[in-house]
């Protein structure tokens, strides 16, 4: 098999692409490094340098006639995608369009959607029959991109999963250690405090138990997995297939909690500053994965404690 890894060169693609290798999965990686790190992709991995927003990316996506796609791809900040909706809307999906059409009918498409597809759910857990309400560009983009997929199955024969993420945390090797700019994430910015920046913390009066925000969180090492196991699973389905799966823990922590754990691990306290919520968060997000649990037979090995006591250790290896 061959797999294609748009975004390899980021936290998430990074991990897949080092997990297929593993798996003796002939890999390329999509990347035009944007956001992405070259030090990450491994030697003897065929690097595709390209901005998959240009029509060109389908012409080279073709020439490497991959089996399966992982598009993790994507302009993926929640609060800049309120103040830049066109630039979010417009480059992701022709992103994803690309994607989709440098495969050949009958291939496999695994798709990094999010939960942001859901806005703010009326019950909790979320399962995948939760209306999708999208607040943001960015959550927005992630649901007409399922649309897009769901559509070039129907009509191309695809096979396709989509699996809409909660929040992801954790570190397989210190290599790959999450590193954005800017970093919008709340551990690896909980573990920066520790290492005697100040944290900034957003939203404190939300109709939650302490008054942060609830959230659900995966390790990086259980999502890539499910990955795989997605296109193992898509091997077996008729061609036209498609489906959407919540990909979680399903145990929610409040930003106050996950702060607590940061301090207890790391033993040291952090300096903090309280701010108003950010335009598009919702005040708890926490999945229902018994969907994909039933299909895959997939489970989570890791908890919050791994997660954040990998990416510590990571930083500071």
């Amino acid at each position: 098999m061959k797999a294609l890894v748009t975004g390899g060169a980021g936290y998430i693609g990074a991990h897949m692409v080092h997990l297929l290798r593993q798996h003796g999965i002939e890999v390329a990686v999509l990347d035009d490094f944007s956001t992405g790190h070259r030090n990450v992709i491994p030697e003897g991995v065929e690097l595709i340098e390209q901005d998959l927003t240009k029509p060109e990316s389908v012409l080279k996506i073709r020439a490497f006639k991959p089996d399966v796609i992982f598009h993790f791809a994507a302009k993926s900040i929640v609060e800049e995608s309120m103040h830049a909706p066109w630039s979010y809307l417009s480059q992701n999906l022709r992103m994803t369009m690309h994607a989709i059409e440098g495969l050949e009918n009958d291939s496999l498409f695994i798709f990094s959607s999010s939960c942001a597809v859901y806005g703010v759910p009326a019950s909790i857990p979320i399962d995948e029959q939760t209306p999708c309400q999208p607040l943001s560009a960015y959550g927005k983009s992630k649901h007409v991109g399922e649309a897009l997929l769901e559509a070039a199955c129907k009509e191309r024969g695809l096979r396709a999963i989509c699996m809409r993420y909660f929040n992801v945390a954790g570190c397989g090797d210190p290599v790959l250690l999450e590193n954005h700019h800017p970093e919008t994430h709340l551990i690896p910015n909980l573990l920066l405090a520790a290492g005697k920046n100040t944290f900034s913390m957003y939203g404190t009066d939300h109709p939650t138990t302490d008054g942060t925000a609830v959230r659900d969180y995966i390790d990086v090492r259980d999502l890539t997995e499910a990955h795989l196991l997605a296109s193992q699973q898509l091997r077996q389905q008729k061609a036209g297939f498609f489906q959407a799966f919540n990909l979680g823990s399903g145990s929610g922590y409040s930003v106050k909690q996950v702060f607590d754990t940061v301090e207890q691990l790391t033993g040291c306290t952090i300096d903090y500053n309280t701010h108003p919520a950010r335009p598009g968060d919702a005040p708890t997000l926490i999945a229902n994965c018994t969907a994909w649990k039933t299909f895959s037979g997939w489970r989570a090995k890791y908890d919050i404690h791994a997660m954040i006591e990998s990416a510590w250790k990571a930083m500071h290896a």
